[in-house]
């Protein structure tokens, strides 16, 4: 008796639990389709969100997140690669966890118990093209060797939401390098998002001679705060814009 009575009480503070601090599990695909003269050239990453939550200690104590995931390279050939970072131009470095929630999520809102029990529970999508406000950060190393001569590919400022005029609420493109940086013909063509249950992708530091020595040291990887805007890479540029979760 006094056994069923304990595992009744387990079972019961278990579901308690589930109930009041939800937590989740769930992947996404971006795949990123870059137009030139010589074809379409594509690059997708898979990465992981794992969200817990927990008693709060006060009103604002967000969930614990953490992202497993790379950044998206997409290779053009002589003309070099393109990345596609973890950060965004909305979100900064929180971009690669919160975007899945803000494309599928009804609500849009980010990391709230219901966002999470939603998501905990969405499976395989069909891939949602994403419009510029949600675009990630693009960069090109003029020199893989060197990541101090990395550009930016987007202008972006903030700008009023389309749909609900709020000011500052949303981003938009002021400028286009991709044709200036990689030669006439070169397009951003979509960028899609889609969730899947594969397996999560890592490895593209490979693709940097400097990334593993690189990311032992403290502070940016490379950029100028004294460079024109296009430039200004600083901002984006740490090792989690290009790897995150894979415990080194």
């Amino acid at each position: 008796m006094a056994f069923a009575v304990i595992t009744i009480l387990v079972l019961g503070v278990a579901v308690w639990w589930k109930a009041s601090f939800p937590s989740g599990t769930w992947r996404y695909k971006m795949t990123v389709t870059v137009e030139t003269p010589e074809g379409d050239r594509t690059g997708f990453a898979v990465r992981e969100v794992m969200v817990t939550t927990g008693i709060k200690l006060g009103p604002q104590s967000p969930p614990n997140v953490k992202l497993r995931g790379e950044a998206i390279a997409i290779d053009l050939g002589e003309r070099g690669t393109l990345f596609a970072l973890l950060s965004g131009y909305k979100k900064g470095p929180d971009y690669g966890e919160d975007i899945p929630a803000l494309v599928f999520s009804p609500t849009k809102a980010v990391m709230r118990d219901e966002t999470i029990r939603y998501m905990g529970k969405l499976k395989n999508t069909k891939p949602v093209r994403l419009n510029s406000a949600l675009y990630p950060v693009f960069i090109h190393f003029r020199d893989p060797n060197d990541p101090k001569t990395v550009e930016l590919l987007l202008e972006m400022k903030s700008c009023p939401d389309p749909v609900t005029k709020v000011l500052y609420s949303s981003m938009c493109l002021v400028k286009d390098r991709f044709e200036e940086v990689f030669g006439d013909g070169v397009r951003l063509k979509s960028v899609t998002i889609e969730m899947t249950d594969e397996e999560v992708t890592l490895g593209v530091g490979k693709l940097l001679p400097w990334f593993e020595e690189r990311r032992k040291l403290p502070g940016y990887l490379g950029g100028s705060s004294t460079l024109p805007y296009e430039d200004k890479s600083k901002t984006y540029l740490t090792p989690n814009s290009f790897i995150q979760g894979d415990k080194r």
